[in-house]
Parts: structure tokens; C-alpha cells; sequence
């Protein structure tokens, strides 16, 4: 009843990001290695130029959430139609309320830094030709050290108002123009990218575009000791 609950609330964040397990509570640094490691040509003499590496951290913890609920023995006995089943099913889905909560605001509270930012493009209405706009944007993008990131965006993140919008411009092969005359364009972004959407995006208008979660995280998320989902710890109630 636990994980029924857990599960059926969506967990479409894990599209956009990759998630750690930590072994305590306490803070920790996450590391990406910088520096210019691109090859250059070598010397008549064989000498090789050295890359000065450097790096960028960022710091993560884990939290703890949960709840209670007492039953009293009344209620047990009187429970001929088994309702309280539903108990352990409702605690399940109020983990993954908090977990999209959590997650989701955090995400959302940086898109006015790096991501409008990083694809101005992606702050214009979703249409054809904004997310040509920022497909463009995503593809020019560069690493710290100026060179091209070259990492494709998969995913067009959006939330509920934009997703069968989304859906028809993934799932059209042909666009139809022309004021008195109808004529078929052929839609080079259909099947591109990969619709996700979240009822937890509070913006009815912003969407983004986003790597695959192997290969460029939008997040991180930790867990402690790697539990994903909620567990539960019953006592009884003393008797005195």
C-alpha cells in the first residue's frame, strides 16, 4: 500500500536529473574537473603542452521528512470495511508530494539565473520557431573554458498549459502555411525531443530545454544510503 501510494504520483524530475547516494546528513562538495585538456600539436622533440587543470563544486545535503498517525485500538475493531488499508497508502503518496516539493523548487529557483541565461531563446512562447531559437541557443553553448559544449538537448521540459502544445509540434511531420492556400512544410524538429511535463512547474509560459539526464543533469539529488522511497516505523503505544 506503501509503494502504491509512492507511485502514483509522477516523478518526472528524474528526466532531468541524476541522483547520488550519500551515507549521512551532512553536507557534501560535488566536483567537476575543469581546464583546457584539448590536444595540441607536438614538438619536433616530442614535447607535450600540460593542461592546467582546475574545478568547480557545488554543495548538496541530504534531508529528512516524514509524518505520523495514530490508530487507536477503537478504530481497529471497528474497521469492518478495512478502510484504514488506506493509511500506509496515503503516507506513501505524501513522501512523493514533498519529494516533487522539494525538488521542483529548487530547480524552478534557478531558472533566473543559469537557464535564462543559458537559453534566452527558451523565454519566448513555445512555437516552432522559439524552439528553433533555442535549440540554436542550447547548441552554442560553451564549457568554462570556451570551447564548444557540444551536447544535444533531448528533453523539452514543460508544464501542464504547454504540453499538448509540446506533443503537437514533436508529433507533427508536416506544418501547414499560407493564408489562403494551404501547403505542407516538412517539421524538422518532429520527434526531436522528448516531451515532459509537470504539474509542479508554477510558470504556465516558461519551458526549457534540457540534456539527457546521463549525459548533462539539470540537478542532482541525493538520497541517504541510496532510499528512494518512504519507509515506515510502527510502534505500539505503551499500555500503562
Amino acid at each position: 500500500f506503501l509503494l502504491s501510494g509512492f507511485n502514483a504520483v509522477e516523478r518526472t524530475w528524474d528526466a532531468v536529473s541524476q541522483t547520488r547516494s550519500v551515507s549521512d546528513l551532512k553536507a557534501i562538495n560535488l566536483f567537476r574537473l575543469n581546464g583546457s585538456f584539448k590536444f595540441s600539436k607536438v614538438g619536433n622533440g616530442g614535447e607535450l603542452k600540460s593542461a592546467d587543470a582546475s574545478d568547480s563544486k557545488r554543495s548538496v545535503s541530504a534531508e529528512t521528512y516524514g509524518v505520523t498517525s495514530s490508530i487507536t485500538r477503537t478504530d481497529l475493531i471497528n474497521d469492518d470495511m478495512n478502510a484504514l488499508s488506506a493509511v500506509t497508502s496515503r503516507i506513501g503518496r505524501g513522501a512523493a508530494l514533498a519529494m516533487n516539493d522539494v525538488i521542483w523548487g529548487e530547480f524552478q529557483s534557478s531558472n533566473s539565473t543559469y537557464y535564462s541565461k543559458a537559453t534566452a531563446g527558451a523565454g519566448n512562447a513555445l512555437s516552432l520557431a522559439s524552439l528553433k531559437a533555442a535549440a540554436t541557443a542550447y547548441r552554442k553553448l560553451t564549457d568554462p573554458d570556451g570551447n564548444p559544449l557540444g551536447i544535444a538537448p533531448r528533453v523539452l521540459l514543460v508544464p501542464p498549459e504547454l504540453e499538448l502544445t509540446g506533443a503537437e509540434i514533436m508529433g507533427s511531420s508536416l506544418l501547414i502555411s499560407g493564408n489562403t492556400t494551404a501547403q505542407g512544410n516538412a517539421n524538422v524538429l518532429a520527434g526531436r525531443y522528448r516531451v515532459v511535463s509537470s504539474a509542479y512547474l508554477s510558470s504556465a509560459t516558461t519551458w526549457w530545454l534540457c540534456a539527457d539526464a546521463a549525459d548533462l543533469p539539470a540537478m542532482d539529488v541525493v538520497f541517504l544510503n541510496g532510499q528512494q522511497a518512504p519507509t515506515i516505523e510502527q510502534v505500539e503505544a505503551d499500555a500503562s
